[in-house]
This record gives structure tokens, sequence and C-alpha cells, in this order.
């Protein structure tokens, strides 16, 4: 399958977790919750929920299709449900858009 050779062509995981780091940073730095901070990043799990090939118009003034690849992960922490983190992807592995919704 396509989808599936794009995954492993890209390291799906190690991309999205590299880039949620990136992401996580900014987001300690600019938000007075500090949703980590008396916790130990390393005891942070990554549960992936789901990686899709999406096709859509709603963006695009035009009504062209976008086209990306998107993925979800559920962060936990000692077993509890922290937060969401998803990002989309072009065809080349770059991430194209990114988001983060607090459980």
């Amino acid at each position: 399958m396509i989808l599936e050779k794009w995954l492993e062509n890209h390291d799906i995981k190690k991309m999205f977790i590299e880039d949620f780091k990136i992401y996580l940073s900014e987001y300690e730095k600019e938000d007075s919750d500090k949703l980590l901070r008396d916790r130990d990043f390393e005891k942070l799990e990554f549960e992936f929920q789901w990686v899709s090939y999406v096709i859509e118009t709603y963006h695009n003034d035009d009504k062209e299709k976008c086209k990306y690849i998107e993925a979800q992960v559920e962060l936990e922490y000692e077993d509890d449900s922290l937060a969401r983190y998803g990002a989309n992807y072009d065809f080349d592995g770059k991430k194209i858009n990114d988001y983060f919704e607090i459980s």
C-alpha cells in the first residue's frame, strides 16, 4: 500500500516525535499553565491514535483539493491522558500544520 510505504520511508514516528518536542518547547515558553511543569518528560508516553491520508477542499479558496498525511497521538503521563497532538505532512515529509489539544 502506498501510504504504508510513505510511512516507512519517512519514519513517521521519529519525525512526529521530533516535531512534537519542538512544538512542546515553544508551548512551554509561551503558555502560563505549563502543562508539563512538574513532570518528567521521559515519563511522557505517546500512544499513536491514527495516521491517515486526507483529501479536502475546505481550506482552499479556489476549491482545489488539498492532500496530506495526518497523524495524531494521545499524550499520557502516569496513566493519565494529558493532551492530543496532531500534525499534517506533505508528500515530501515536510510538516505543513500541527495542533495541540489539552484533555
